[in-house]
């Protein structure tokens, strides 16, 4: 796919995608000389004390696996059409009947030729407990419990801007989701609480500027969540919706991009937490 010459990419033309952690993933098993799976279970998740992994068949024990969430939707056929008054059907296998499995084909895979496989663009199976000890360890430019996972120079350059939407007096450089992403660092978006508008914007939270600070958001198979920390104020939140009932594409927030249900969950978690918390 070639890009307009307006929009290449040494004119700071922004274009989510999920390749780029695809690629990163396989640059790690390059140079580490381990399978994706294993060198996240050893590197992050084992000394930040979280469960769960990227290969869930292994690195789940029987007790974790049965608490794995079974994604849903209203929908029969996976999002194409919707039925908010009929039942919830799951999107993928049903986790309360079918512990995971291993992936296919490992004994043949070679390492550092497609970590894609794993899927670190969004295959961690994990906790929100365990969540938290992620944004725990960030909030303290890369170590938790005297453990140093990151360098601080590297969590600095993580939330260093590459990349902001252009004012509206200037020309378009990004494909920004109803202006959604409004800017991005090294891997983590970041929030600028912009918004106001029905279905446009970044804001998280009702009050102007709302919450601010860095995270990424999901969307998949009927999951909407969010992992959001402010490094200057220490504060954040983590949600998890695990179905929707309707097209969320239909349903919009009233003061920004965030579906309804998500900008519903954020306004709580704002005005009744974190504010509090600040006050």
């Amino acid at each position: 796919w070639a890009q307009p010459a307006a929009q290449a990419p040494d004119a700071g033309w922004f274009h989510y995608a999920n390749i780029n952690v695809v690629v990163l993933g396989t640059i790690i098993e390059r140079v580490s000389g381990q399978r994706f799976d294993r060198y996240m279970k050893a590197e992050v998740l084992t000394p930040l004390g979280m469960v769960g992994g990227y290969h869930p068949a292994v690195d789940l024990s029987d007790a974790e696996a049965q608490h794995l969430a079974t994604l849903y939707r209203k929908s029969p056929d996976g999002g194409v059409h919707w039925n908010p008054a009929g039942p919830w059907v799951p999107q993928g296998p049903d986790r309360s009947a079918t512990p995971p499995v291993p992936i296919e084909r490992l004994n043949a895979y070679e390492i550092g030729s497609n970590a894609g496989v794993f899927g670190p663009q969004g295959n961690l199976r994990t906790s929100v407990r365990s969540l938290t000890r992620l944004m725990q360890m960030l909030l303290q430019r890369g170590t938790l419990d005297g453990v140093r996972v990151l360098r601080a120079t590297t969590v600095d350059a993580m939330l260093t801007p590459q990349w902001s939407l252009a004012p509206p007096d200037r020309p378009r450089n990004g494909d920004t989701d109803n202006d959604l992403f409004q800017r991005w660092g090294l891997g983590p978006q970041l929030f600028t609480g912009q918004g106001g508008s029905p279905g446009r914007g970044d804001r998280i939270g009702a009050a102007p500027g709302g919450l601010t600070g860095a995270g990424h958001l999901g969307e998949a198979w009927g999951l909407c969540a969010g992992f959001v920390f402010d490094p200057h104020t220490h504060q954040g939140l983590i949600y998890i919706i695990g179905g929707v009932g309707a097209s969320p594409e239909d349903h919009l927030g009233t003061r920004s991009a965030f579906y309804i249900w998500e900008e519903q969950i954020l306004q709580a978690l704002t005005q009744r937490a974190l504010l509090q918390i600040g006050g």
